[in-house]
């Protein structure tokens, strides 16, 4: 059994990024990285949101990004002008915009998306290439949860 997913209210502070890269040899992969900016609530701290993103990564059995990839199982729906990733509770959606046109067309023809988990806050108007960068550093220390998912027909 997975552990208990986070507190809806830390999923509604959370901060969702995608973004599709071509590796070389023409491969593309996408990505769905999840985070959340440094507190900004009352009764937040840097230590209840990282308990929370660990309990996120958990409940979808995510293991640390320097690890093997794990298969998460199909847990996104898209709708139109939203995504949706099945987080663990039952009932529950992380919703976000939807992504750029090729990002949808890449998880619609059934290829798998990359979701990450940081620990570190992330700012919400982060430029992609320090966005990476902040996860090649994560990564290297730990701090970076990642799966595999795929689309999925019905909530």
């Amino acid at each position: 059994m997975s552990p208990e997913p986070p507190p809806h209210a830390t999923i509604a502070r959370c901060s969702v990024h995608t973004w599709l890269t071509q590796l070389l040899g023409g491969h593309e992969v996408a990505y769905l990285c999840i985070s959340h900016p440094a507190p900004r609530f009352p009764g937040e701290t840097t230590a209840s949101i990282e308990s929370d993103l660990r309990a996120l990564a958990g409940a979808m059995g995510m293991r640390p990004a320097a690890d093997r990839i794990t298969s998460l199982g199909p847990r996104l729906l898209l709708s139109p002008g939203v995504l949706a990733l099945d987080y663990g509770r039952p009932g529950w959606w992380l919703r976000t915009r939807a992504p750029h046109r090729e990002w949808r067309h890449h998880l619609m023809r059934g290829a798998e998306i990359c979701v990450l988990v940081t620990l570190d806050p992330v700012r919400l108007d982060i430029p992609l290439p320090d966005l990476e960068h902040l996860l090649t550093e994560s990564i290297k220390s730990g701090r970076v949860f990642m799966g595999a998912t795929t689309y999925r027909t019905s909530a």
